[in-house]
């Protein structure tokens, strides 16, 4: 199955702030944002979907994801966005486990 590829093209200013903000979130421990950005510099290069996945070890989902966020908030709506964080489930007093004594 063949699907479209979508290319990013970057101006340098962009450049510039994709490479400033990987630097900060390489400083503050955050590797896991500096992903999506490797990735639209991948696609300025010129590289597909495929190859960005493989390079990057990421599904061809997860991609899509990346992108379609970035067609809806640009750059700067991007590098904003915090990680979604999952809310811990409470658990109900009847299902509490019990301690021996």
């Amino acid at each position: 199955m063949v699907y479209p590829h979508y290319f990013i093209k970057l101006d340098t200013a962009q450049r510039v702030k994709i490479r400033l903000a990987m630097e900060e979130f390489y400083k503050k421990g955050q590797y896991y944002r500096c992903k999506p950005l490797e990735a639209f510099i991948l696609s300025d290069r010129g590289f597909t979907f495929d190859r960005i996945g493989f390079a990057l070890k990421v599904t061809y989902r997860i991609i899509q994801i990346w992108f379609s966020r970035y067609r809806e908030c640009g750059l700067d709506g991007f590098l904003q966005a915090e990680k979604p964080r999952k809310q811990a489930r409470k658990i109900r007093s009847s299902k509490r486990r019990r301690t021996i004594k």
